[in-house]
């Protein structure tokens, strides 16, 4: 038996005798969904040719890296909900305005380097990601800052990712060759990763498959 062979009948029994299954809001879009959106986006839309989730630059985590085609790296940070979004805000108000930081400031070494040292590992411009209902209250905050802003709509369509701020130029340095290296390397791991669990997928899928029709024969024999 292979996976091409499942009948959809019996894939609904499997998805319904497995409890792990949760199913969202209509509507609802998990950090995930929205960096999914933005790789289509900035791939097949902009026509930029690379992205890399997940990976460090410098002592920092990143979102997601983007290449565009003049080399230069686009810095990308997903929020969900407003106090994600308040924790880092605090940190740009207070090195924007001279103050010090406060215990509230979140990642507060991340946004000094980015908008005052400018050294090593920075991206040429940063951007925050917000699902559509954030995008009001998010632009007011940033409007002033060097960072840009862009919204995802919550329709799950390809075509919903839209530049509400263009990010400024942070600096004009070439980026370093290890970052870009560590990108590939990042996506290739990526790519692994995805591969490993199709594998796995389709092994549970088998699995619950001949558990399923089991079931259903097993019924069939008591009744006759």
């Amino acid at each position: 038996m292979n996976i091409e062979s499942i009948s959809f009948q019996t894939l609904k029994r499997i998805v319904r005798r497995n409890d792990k299954i949760k199913t969202l809001k209509p509507g609802q879009m998990t950090a995930i969904d929205i960096k999914y959106y933005l790789k289509y986006y900035f791939l097949n839309k902009r026509r930029f040719f690379l992205t890399a989730a997940e990976q460090s630059i410098g002592w920092f985590n990143a979102d997601l890296l983007i290449y565009d085609h003049n080399f230069q790296l686009i810095e990308i940070e997903i929020k969900i909900s407003k106090g994600d979004f308040n924790g880092e805000l605090k940190s740009i108000q207070n090195i924007l305005s001279g103050n010090e930081r406060t215990p509230k400031c979140k990642k507060y070494d991340k946004h000094y380097k980015y908008l005052l040292t400018k050294q090593g590992y920075t991206p040429h411009r940063f951007y925050y990601c917000v699902p559509e209902s954030l995008k009001d209250y998010c632009y007011e905050y940033l409007r002033n800052t060097p960072y840009g802003l862009l919204v995802i709509s919550e329709n799950k369509r390809y075509d919903n990712v839209k530049v509400i701020k263009s990010g400024k130029l942070l600096h004009k340095e070439k980026i370093d060759k290890n970052l870009i290296e560590n990108s590939f390397r990042n996506l290739c791991y990526e790519n692994l990763r995805l591969s490993q669990n199709n594998r796995k997928l389709n092994e549970q899928i088998l699995k619950a498959s001949k558990e399923a029709e089991a079931e259903e024969g097993a019924k069939i024999f008591k009744t006759n």
